[in-house]
């Protein structure tokens, strides 16, 4: 059970750095 909720929380975190770190760096490598 904790291993199951660990990866879930896990999974938020990479789509929330997906979301909000990727769009800033492909910013940065465009500009």
């Amino acid at each position: 059970m904790t291993g199951e909720c660990c990866l879930i929380l896990v999974d938020l975190l990479i789509k929330l750095i997906c979301h909000f770190c990727l769009p800033l760096f492909v910013e940065c490598l465009s500009v």
